[in-house]
């Protein structure tokens, strides 16, 4: 058995406001509606959260609100009737040890 000392980190009591715009891609059969939108910003958020709880998100991003600034075609139909349709996910909340600026994802 081997055995690795870690250093102990102390989380960062500052809490931050953040906001950054994640795009979401979905292939679609189908035609997209504004409620699938609603729908998908509000999955979205609490699968994240459910995610980050399981996982260290390094910057303890807590996602508070989220909107569904908009939605376009970025491909399709194809052949099929499949359509890849891009969600624009406007999403504000708070963060330990962040500035704000950072994207949720890169």
């Amino acid at each position: 058995v081997e055995l690795n000392e870690v250093d102990i980190v102390e989380c960062s009591v500052e809490l931050n406001a953040f906001e950054t715009i994640t795009p979401l891609d979905f292939l679609v059969n189908g035609v997209v509606v504004d409620e699938d939108a609603d729908f998908i910003a509000t999955a979205f958020v609490t699968t994240y959260i459910q995610l980050s709880e399981e996982y260290c998100d390094s910057l303890f991003r807590n996602p508070e609100e989220v909107v569904s600034n908009d939605y376009d075609v970025v491909s399709g139909p194809d052949q099929n009737g499949v359509s890849t349709v891009r969600f624009w996910l406007d999403l504000r909340g708070t963060c330990r040890g962040c500035t704000g600026s950072e994207a949720l994802f890169d």
